[in-house]
């Protein structure tokens, strides 16, 4: 939540469905105080005249792939009007971090994950296994952030889209869904990484 309210307070939109996506936030309190494993990997937030709706929650236990007793890859949830998907998927920014550990870029490299990916079909002396990887990294969690968008535009018919979480400290996917949907507004906040939730809670103290 703090992520989308510090990405809506930058954006100045009045209204907006905030899209957020990073490696691993809250547990599943809605459910279950303890699903520890569980971790948030996107959530679509809808905010309008001061209040916060949460849409769409998706908990992943990938980052424990370890336990096998999860069973069921999908369960689908309607708790306090939120839908929750409980998963042990490896999904958007989880999915970014096993790229570039597999890759064997060391911790918060991800930058030069994404920026050799532009590389892929050049003559380069950069390892071509590494390039495919930061290829299948882009393209592979591209697609699933066109589909959260087209998610999140089945809730309402607001155009204004604001994209928050670590994930979206990746620029060139970034241009790449302001490309793919014209019809609507986006909005990056300028500090999508954990530091930016710093903001989100003044404003909730300040606006909510």
């Amino acid at each position: 939540m703090f992520h989308a309210l510090s990405g809506l307070y930058f954006s100045k939109f009045k209204e907006a469905l905030c899209l957020i996506c990073d490696g691993g936030g809250e547990i599943p309190t809605e459910v279950s105080p303890y699903l520890e494993l569980f971790r948030l990997i996107e959530s679509i937030f809808y905010i309008k005249d001061n209040k916060v709706k949460p849409l769409y929650k998706h908990y992943s236990m990938a980052k424990h792939d370890f336990f096998n007793n999860f069973k069921e890859k999908n369960v689908d949830i309607k708790k306090e009007n939120i839908d929750i998907k409980l998963s042990n998927e490896t999904c958007g920014g989880y999915k970014y971090l096993k790229y570039r550990e597999e890759a064997g870029f060391k911790e918060h490299e991800e930058g030069q994950l994404m920026g050799i990916a532009a590389y892929r079909n050049t003559n380069t002396n950069l390892d071509k296994n590494v390039l495919e990887l930061a290829h299948k990294a882009q393209e592979e969690t591209l697609q699933e952030r066109i589909k959260l968008i087209e998610k999140a535009m089945t809730y309402n018919n607001c155009k204004n889209i604001v994209l928050s979480g670590g994930y979206h400290l990746n620029c060139s996917n970034n241009f790449k869904l302001v490309k793919h949907f014209p019809q609507l507004n986006f909005f990056v906040d300028p500090i999508a990484h954990d530091g930016g939730t710093a903001v989100g809670v003044a404003a909730y103290d300040t606006y909510y």
